[in-house]
């Protein structure tokens, strides 16, 4: 069953006499959603399988609230309230926004303010927790292949060779002619170069080299 945490970061200022073309109270709301899945052993560890972004950052339309419902905690949720709806939210984070823009709005139009502007960056973590089967024992050997080949690209990466394919080399794996496109290439610490997408399919049941054997130490 999945659960969903929410980070919150809110900053704020009140607007000046320097601030003529910017008026009233100003709410500006930045989501990020996240998704993690772990695996937990029967021993109770958790393992992490998958942690990617679902959507790129989504920056709503400003929220104006009127200088009238600052004045009570109730029109101001019910002003907040109105406006987070339309953005068709999660009744969980919804209320979560309710909760905390209320309180720091109310901070910021206090002393005479001429109107404020509130950011606020809010990360939606929805985590995932499975129990380790046989579906879960291949995502987590896809996921030590994964790592395994970046830190052999990693490797490449910090010195300046090339990979010195011939015509007619083949790839070890699949028995298909290597190309000399580097980026489809990944060369072993012994030197022998195979298809990337060849090597991580090796990766998920072996940590040697398929031609030599020699065990992968990075």
């Amino acid at each position: 069953m999945a659960t969903v945490r929410f980070n919150l970061n809110l900053s704020g200022r009140r607007l000046s006499s320097n601030d003529q073309n910017q008026v009233g109270n100003n709410v500006s709301i930045l989501l990020k959603q996240r998704f993690q899945k772990l695996c937990r052993k029967p021993d109770g560890q958790l393992i992490l399988l998958q942690d990617y972004t679902i959507d790129h950052e989504h920056r709503f339309p400003p929220i104006q609230i009127p200088p009238t419902a600052l004045a009570s905690p109730f029109y101001c949720n019910l002003c907040l309230l109105g406006a987070l709806h339309s953005f068709r939210l999660d009744h969980q984070l919804l209320h979560f926004l309710l909760q905390h823009v209320e309180g720091m709005s109310a901070r910021l139009c206090t002393g005479g303010s001429m109107g404020f502007w509130l950011f606020v960056h809010v990360e939606a973590l929805q985590i995932e927790v499975v129990e380790e089967d046989e579906e879960v024992e291949k995502l987590m050997k896809e996921v030590a292949s994964r790592i395994l080949v970046e830190k052999l690209e990693r490797r490449q990466k910090s010195y300046f060779y090339a990979h010195n394919v011939k015509v007619g080399d083949q790839c070890a794996v699949c028995l298909e002619d290597l190309q000399e496109e580097t980026k489809l290439t990944i060369m072993m610490p012994c030197s022998h170069i195979f298809h990337r997408s060849c090597i991580s399919r090796w990766f998920e049941e072996q940590k040697s080299c398929p031609m030599c054997r020699r065990e992968i130490e990075l």
